[in-house]
This record gives C-alpha cells, sequence and structure tokens, in this order.
C-alpha cells in the first residue's frame, strides 16, 4: 500500500509541475511581441525594426486595425533611439 501512495504522490507532483510549465509558457506568448521584420537605412546608419503587439496588448487596444509598435536603433553603436 505505501509504495503505491509514493507512486501517486510521483504522479500528482509530475502532473502539477507540468502545468506550471504550460501556464509560464503560455504567460510568455501572451506577452510576447512578435518580430515582423526591419529595414536598414541606405547609408547603413539606422535600422527600424516592426513587431506585432502581444494578444493581451490586441485585447487592450481591439479598436485598432493593425495593432503594432516600430523600435528605431542606431547601427554603430547599437542604440535604441526610439520606440513607437
Amino acid at each position: 500500500m505505501g509504495r503505491l501512495d509514493s507512486k501517486k504522490k510521483y504522479l500528482r507532483r509530475a502532473l502539477w509541475l507540468c502545468l506550471a510549465v504550460l501556464f509560464a509558457c503560455c504567460v510568455w506568448y501572451l506577452t510576447t511581441p512578435v518580430f515582423k521584420g526591419s529595414y536598414i537605412s541606405p547609408r547603413h546608419v539606422y535600422r527600424v525594426e516592426y513587431y506585432d503587439v502581444s494578444p493581451i496588448q490586441r485585447l487592450i487596444h481591439y479598436d485598432m486595425k493593425i495593432p503594432s509598435f516600430v523600435r528605431l536603433y542606431r547601427i554603430e553603436p547599437e542604440t535604441l533611439m526610439g520606440e513607437s
């Protein structure tokens, strides 16, 4: 009887661990923006990166047609200059 109880306890812990990992993955997915592409200026001074917002931000800004944001970087030295 004791061996069966310890096996059930092990399976229950494994199930909770799997659920915790699944929950962490869902939170990560819901809060991470999606990289869509980048553009480098003709003189290779600036880089613009385009992102689609995370699913949570899509829910918050439901009235926007295509919610996204842009980051502007200076290439040399690597510096974030702004974000919209």
